[in-house]
């Protein structure tokens, strides 16, 4: 079984104790083929927000989802979940996500785990900068016996640089790929920027966006959108 590459940073071979839920989903999970086409595939794409970057002192607040499939989603089968939080956020997630109660509000952190990993069944997860997210979600679901995501990930800045450069994406300007960029780029209003559901949105309008200018180019395969 092939492991996750973040595996190593957050998982030995001593401390691994599954829950039952996450070993279901390691006995219905299905890699991808890769020589489907990229219109037959199922994508989850996905956001979260935090507290702040430090995986061991930070906390999630909410996570939001979106399928996608045939170059469209359906809202009524998106996520949007709120975090319970019992402590005090800090000046600068306030600043950010202007989140200022403690009350005791969403669900248990062991419960939205429980569900994201089932939403996500044997879908490519995508997202914009989504390796700090994986790495979040995987963190906190360590507590709870739940191991490595294996699904594939696409990040929407580094593919759409891969658009604009694919020989050399890495040189193109960090400046001009980020999610506001993008929006202008093609034309999408950025509402409810900052929220987990808001940025899973219109992440979610942009890797179709981007999908759409790769089969212009005559790309149509989920082989050429997953290699690096």
């Amino acid at each position: 079984m092939k492991w996750n590459g973040i595996f190593p940073r957050l998982f030995t071979k001593n401390d691994i104790s599954f829950s039952t839920e996450y070993q279901n989903y390691l006995k219905s999970y299905a890699a991808p083929n890769m020589k489907s086409k990229i219109v037959d595939q199922s994508f989850v794409v996905f956001d979260t927000e935090t507290t702040g970057f430090d995986l061991s002192a930070s906390r999630l607040l909410s996570l939001g989802a979106v399928m996608v499939q045939n170059n469209s989603f359906h809202i009524n089968q998106s996520l949007s979940i709120a975090f319970q939080q019992s402590v005090r956020h800090t000046e600068d997630a306030v600043a950010i996500h202007g989140i200022v109660t403690n009350e005791q509000i969403g669900l248990a952190e062991e419960e939205v785990i429980k569900i994201f990993y089932d939403y996500i069944g044997s879908s490519v997860i995508v997202g914009h900068h989504t390796a700090f997210d994986i790495q979040m979600v995987q963190y906190c679901g360590k507590k709870y016996g739940f191991g490595p995501i294996l699904n594939p990930t696409l990040d929407t800045s580094y593919l759409a640089k891969r658009l604009d450069n694919p020989y050399n994406p890495m040189q193109q300007n960090p400046k001009d790929y980020s999610l506001d960029a993008l929006c202008e780029r093609f034309d999408i209003i950025a509402k409810a920027r900052h929220t987990a559901d808001g940025d899973a949105y219109l992440t979610a309008l942009v890797f179709m966006k981007i999908v759409k200018q790769f089969e212009l180019k005559g790309v149509f395969y989920l082989k050429d959108i997953l290699k690096n």
